[in-house]
């Protein structure tokens, strides 16, 4: 501890207008020790602390909670099913930001034959619940099931590698449908329907088991389809409000031990949005935060999204041209942005019109509160000084940079100065200087930094 005070000051607290800070209300330095220990709790910023020995002070500051980076996916494996050979089948994958500070993406690579990654422009930052979307592809060469990782690097703290596991299967074409018939011939409705699948010739002498692919996640098959023994029928029941088709699967049919094929049956387009609600969180007036929406193509026929509007003060789409086709398994991520011009919560829709058979029209509600941020700085007068202080002067920098500007326009009376020109993601250092009656000003005082969330 310096106990030299003529014309020194120290910088003992520092706090955000969102978080405190608060220590144990007495430090006692054992004799002979140059070190203390104390209790702080804080939010995630550097705080600085006053130790008072002989009415001479001196400010330490300390770390208090580092900032977490931590990247998260929206699933822990893919598994395509059966592809036709030689054609394509896309996936989506969404990686959000979920820590308290930036995280940055460096890199994704795929390993297993036939799987592909499109990667946005990397590396790329992505800000405390920002997200961004890319979308692996499967177009098998051969017949057969194949796996793979799709590995992101990131410079996530506690997982810089995220592996996702990829699985799928290659299918030839051994005996094409000549179609699948239903009772309901308009459409399968919600509830049982009996339906027949036909082939265009006799399957095997051990019969041929099959199952149900469907555009809608929600369709489900209570009785398999098989077809018998030398037959060209099968029949099963589907409880579901759309299916796409069925897949066949033969079992011992002589050299042709791979099969799949998918014959429509009601086909339907349908527009999935994978999410029904988008939270801004906290945002700094006059400051913008970004955030995504993934629309995908999910049903069986190409789906047109008309248009996507915007309700609510302060938010706006940013980055997209409608309208736009998407075929089916294709996504396209919409720009969502907040940029608050006055304190408060506030509350929008993002509503999404299109040629979806299913949902034509859907809504994703939108939330945010616009925040000043500042930084109070608060400080001792020094214990004793030869010359009278008259006031005080209060500097700050880009945190790590070695210029620093004055921050109050007139000299500061008080031993307390509030700074409202700070902005969202940002670190800024902070020191203060004396002033006596002659204007002579003191050597800085210790350097406190914060960063703004």
């Amino acid at each position: 501890m310096n106990t030299r005070a003529a014309k020194s000051l120290s910088l003992v607290a520092l706090s955000l207008a969102l978080s405190g800070c608060s220590t144990s209300p007495k430090i006692y330095v054992a004799s002979q020790n140059s070190t203390f220990l104390f209790t702080a709790t804080a939010a995630p910023t550097q705080v600085p602390q006053t130790a008072a020995s002989g009415g001479v002070s001196q400010s330490l500051p300390p770390q208090l909670n580092s900032p977490i980076t931590t990247l998260s996916p929206s699933l822990s494996s893919i598994s395509f099913g059966h592809v036709v050979l030689n054609t394509a089948t896309s996936y989506p994958v969404t990686l959000t930001s979920t820590g308290t500070a930036p995280v940055t993406i460096n890199g994704a690579t795929v390993t297993g034959a036939g799987f592909s990654v499109t990667n946005p422009e990397l590396p790329v930052t992505l800000s405390p619940n920002q997200s961004i979307a890319m979308a692996v592809q499967f177009s098998p060469g051969s017949a057969g099931s194949v796996s793979g990782q799709l590995a992101i690097t990131s410079t996530s703290s506690p997982n810089p590698t995220v592996v996702i596991g990829l699985i799928g299967a290659g299918d030839s074409l051994p005996m094409p449908f000549s179609g699948v018939s239903c009772s309901n011939t308009s459409a399968i409705v919600a509830g049982a329907d009996s339906c027949t699948s036909n082939l265009n010739g006799a399957g095997a002498d051990s019969g041929v088991s099959g199952s149900m692919s469907s555009g809608d996640p929600a369709a489900t098959v209570s009785v398999p389809p098989k077809v018998p023994s030398n037959a060209t029928t099968a029949e099963f029941v589907a409880d579901s409000t759309s299916v796409s088709g069925i897949q066949i699967s033969p079992a011992n049919v002589g050299s042709d031990t791979s099969s799949s094929v998918s014959q429509t049956s009601a086909a339907i387009s349908r527009l999935a949005v994978d999410a029904s609600g988008v939270p801004f969180g906290n945002v700094g007036v006059n400051t913008t935060a970004t955030q995504y929406v993934t629309l995908t193509s999910t049903g069986d026929l190409p789906v047109t999204i008309n248009s996507a509007t915007l309700t609510g003060g302060g938010f706006n789409l940013a980055g997209n041209t409608l309208p736009v086709t998407l075929n089916p398994n294709q996504a396209l991520t919409l720009t969502l942005q907040f940029a608050p011009t006055v304190t408060g919560s506030a509350s929008g829709q993002l509503t999404i019109t299109s040629t979806s058979s299913a949902n034509p029209m859907q809504v994703v509600n939108l939330s945010g509160s616009g925040v000043q941020h500042k930084v109070d700085l608060s400080w001792e007068a020094p214990a004793s000084s030869p010359d009278p202080v008259a006031g005080y002067n209060v500097y700050r920098s880009p945190s790590g940079a070695s210029s620093y500007e004055l921050e109050n326009p007139q000299v500061v009376t008080t031993t307390a100065f509030s700074d409202l020109n700070v902005q969202s993601g940002f670190s800024y250092d902070y020191t203060v200087t004396s002033i006596d009656a002659a204007g002579g000003e003191s050597i800085p005082s210790n350097t406190a930094t914060v960063t703004i969330p």
